[in-house]
């Protein structure tokens, strides 16, 4: 496994699935690596903040695995 990965998040979207209390927080990312490859990710969660980091790590993480 790599450590130490360095990305920039070049694209962000978010929106709302449910409504009310019951709502999560969908977010999506592109990130750009080092070596300038694009990478994609979705995170999911009530939290936003939450949700933003999920799809961070969700594009490293496929990142990661190359």
């Amino acid at each position: 496994a790599k450590a130490g990965l360095s990305v920039s998040v070049t694209d962000y979207h978010e929106h709302a699935v449910g409504a009310g209390s019951d709502a999560q927080a969908v977010c999506y990312v592109q990130v750009k690596d080092a070596e300038g490859g694009t990478w994609h990710g979705v995170g999911r969660h009530p939290d936003i903040t939450l949700a933003s980091l999920r799809a961070v790590a969700s594009a490293a993480s496929r990142l990661s695995r190359t």
